[in-house]
């Protein structure tokens, strides 16, 4: 493999999700955002976001460059785009005390 080779199916790997993992608990996630290796992404409207509140920026950092694993926060409409998510979505996040801003 050639380095643009290995940066390429890095890429695939973090950004495109784990076809092994299809849910996280909310603490597993907060977990692997705050040491850098995944981001999470909101997926919820946002009136959902208004009413319930949103994640801190920090952990929503770093996706652009496609070298995190990224962790969907799924809305009430269910949308994964097929990356793992958050097993209970944003209740369950709230419940486990994880951060809200």
């Amino acid at each position: 493999m050639t380095p643009i080779d290995i940066r390429l199916a890095e890429t695939t790997l973090f950004a495109g999700g784990s076809s092994t993992c299809s849910a996280l608990t909310a603490r597993a996630a907060f977990q692997e955002a705050l040491h850098g290796r995944a981001s999470i992404l909101d997926l919820r409207s946002g009136s959902e976001r208004a009413r319930e509140g949103e994640l801190p920026a920090y952990l929503s950092s770093g996706a652009e460059g496609g070298h995190r694993r990224l962790i969907a926060l799924v809305g009430a409409d269910g949308l994964t785009l097929d990356l793992p998510a958050i097993d209970g979505g944003f209740a369950a996040w709230r419940d486990a005390g994880m951060p809200v801003g």
